[in-house]
């Protein structure tokens, strides 16, 4: 069973687990990522893209983020090696991390474009 439970003081919350019979059970706990950051996020990528003017999609402009902030791994094929952006999706990256990898793109994005942080995420404003 999957389920999404909050956290209430030290007691984690979900109607799923009414149903359960009494013992022990191995739980997973992964703090679920925020949508609307997500969406910022994406948002944030296309502002980067239409100011670069370097990229013709967002998903080009992603895959080439995260090949330069180091979220990507190398592949050998045929004796060739490419390099492989890696995945940010919800399933793969926790809030957590998708939090350090948010701040580190708002820089690149801002230093690229030579303007503050600050300006560049008002850009959305």
């Amino acid at each position: 069973m999957k389920t999404i439970a909050k956290k209430r003081y030290n007691t984690l919350i979900s109607q799923d687990f009414i149903s359960l019979k009494e013992g022990y059970y191995s739980v997973e706990v992964k703090r679920i990522r925020s949508l609307e950051q997500h969406r910022k996020f994406f948002a944030l990528v296309k502002v980067y893209m239409e100011a670069s003017g370097r990229f013709k999609t967002v998903e080009e402009c992603l895959q080439v983020l995260k090949i330069c902030l180091g979220y990507s791994h190398t592949v050998e094929y045929k004796g060739q090696k490419y390099i492989v952006p890696d995945s940010i999706s919800f399933e793969s990256m926790d809030q957590d991390k998708f939090n350090v990898f948010f701040d580190r793109a708002v820089e690149l994005f801002a230093a690229d474009l030579g303007v503050s942080k600050e300006t560049f995420l008002n850009e959305l404003e």
